[in-house]
């Protein structure tokens, strides 16, 4: 019937592109190929059997796989865990270090600060000849001494927790 078509028109006035023959056979080809196909024979128990091994054989394959799979993913998972803790710790370790020194400093200007109001009361005590003013001069130097003191105790132990925390920093960067 198609091919009674395509004979009616001339070929001088509608060419047929190679393509769409090409097309139009291989349908035709399997068209008739089709019935045939249909009628294949019921596989042999052997096959079967065969068929059913191998399937039995992939579906293990793929559970070892995902249960693998699945073991990467939890060690996966306790190394980005580790690796978080890590961080976090090594970054409260920086931030207690950078509060010590801040401190420390703060502990040196204020010593600084002491050293300097003793020696003008001394260098005022020195030049001054009123009981009151001397007194009330001599009561600052010794609470300027006290003061001092308190400092640089409150300095040496900052040092000291400053020394702390760098080895401790060191030591969890190193991990």
């Amino acid at each position: 019937m198609f091919l009674h078509l395509l004979s009616r028109v001339p070929a001088s006035e509608t060419p047929i592109p190679t393509g769409v023959r090409a097309c139009c056979v291989l349908f035709l080809a399997m068209a008739i190929a089709q019935p045939a196909l249909a009628q294949d024979t019921p596989p042999s128990e052997k096959t079967v059997q065969t068929l059913l091994a191998e399937l039995i054989s992939e579906v293990r394959l793929l559970r070892s796989s995902m249960s693998q799979t699945s073991a990467r993913q939890s060690r996966i998972q306790i190394e980005v865990e580790r690796y978080r803790v890590q961080t976090d710790t090594v970054n409260l370790v920086t931030s207690r270090l950078e509060d010590t020194r801040t401190e420390l400093a703060a502990a040196v200007d204020s010593a600084a600060q002491f050293a300097h109001q003793k020696e003008s009361a001394e260098a005022e005590l020195t030049t001054t000849a009123d009981p009151t003013r001397r007194f009330d001069l001599e009561s600052a130097v010794k609470q300027a001494v006290a003061n001092l003191e308190e400092r640089k105790q409150q300095e040496l132990q900052l040092r000291e927790k400053e020394t702390r925390l760098a080895d401790a920093l060191r030591s969890e960067e190193a991990k």
